[in-house]
C-alpha cells in the first residue's frame, strides 16, 4: 500500500543537497528559536510536536503528520508538550550545497 503524505512543489533555486536526520525531544524538550535556510519536510515518528511557525498560529503535530517549510521560515516554538513521553522526528532538509540546515536567532 502507499500512503501519500505531503506534495510541495520546491520554490527557485539550486537545491541539489539532502539531508535526513531523526530527531529525538525528551518529555518536555524545547528546541531554541531558529530559522532554516533550506527546504524542511518534517514527519512525526512517534509523540507530538507543538510548532510555531514566522510568528503564526500554533499547530499540534501528533503521530503521522507531516509539515513543510519554506527556505527562510522561523521557527518560534518547537517543543514536545509531554510531561512523560519523548518524541521523534524525520527531519528532510533539502537545498543549496553550502547553506545551513539550521541558524540559531537570538
Amino acid at each position: 500500500t502507499r500512503t501519500d503524505l505531503l506534495k510541495q512543489v520546491l520554490p527557485p533555486g539550486n537545491f541539489r543537497n539532502v539531508q535526513a536526520a531523526v530527531i529525538d525531544l525528551a518529555p518536555g524538550a524545547t528546541a531554541p528559536r531558529h530559522r532554516h535556510d533550506v527546504a524542511v519536510l518534517a514527519y512525526v515518528l512517534e509523540g507530538t510536536v507543538e510548532n510555531q511557525f514566522d510568528g503564526g498560529a500554533t499547530h499540534i503535530h501528533k503521530e503521522g503528520d507531516s509539515w513543510w517549510e519554506a527556505p527562510g521560515t522561523v521557527h518560534d516554538v518547537a517543543r514536545n508538550p509531554s510531561s512523560t513521553a519523548r518524541a521523534r522526528l524525520l527531519v528532510v532538509y533539502i537545498g543549496e550545497e553550502g547553506k545551513p540546515a539550521t541558524v540559531p536567532i537570538k
